[in-house]
């Protein structure tokens, strides 16, 4: 971000200092890696950027499915490593470790929704504005 200006030279109106990233668990073809980063590069460098993994449970969703899920999530990771102002909220690993459940194999139960929640929340805190 340069004189109010983003990466690509479009105007910002206001300079964001955090960002969270919970773009859902839709499969969509053709998504790659390459669009996460592009995503991260449309805000600031100074902007703390946190993406929110995903999970899907294979028992109904399918193995197909359930590692799409998990190579976004490694994706994300592996973007956290390579930029500094990004971070991962680490949602699959909560579902995965059983603090939280899922009954439909995807959405959380009013417990998990208020965990995640204050995940979010911390992590937004103690993310670098």
């Amino acid at each position: 971000m340069d004189g109010g200006r983003s990466r690509r030279g479009r105007k910002v109106a206001t300079l964001p200092e955090r960002l969270v990233l919970a773009l859902g668990q839709n499969e969509s073809e053709g998504w790659t890696r390459n669009d996460y980063r592009a995503a991260v590069n449309s805000v600031p460098d100074s902007t703390a950027v946190l993406m929110v993994d995903t999970y899907r449970d294979p028992a109904f969703f399918g193995e197909e499915r359930a590692a799409t899920q998990a190579r976004y999530s490694r994706w994300m990771a592996r973007l956290a490593m390579t930029q500094p102002n990004v971070e991962v909220v680490a949602w699959r690993g909560a579902v995965l470790d059983g603090t939280v459940v899922l009954p439909d194999g995807s959405h959380p139960d009013e417990a998990g929704a208020q965990y995640r929640g204050r995940m979010t929340r911390k992590a937004v805190r103690a993310a670098r504005s």
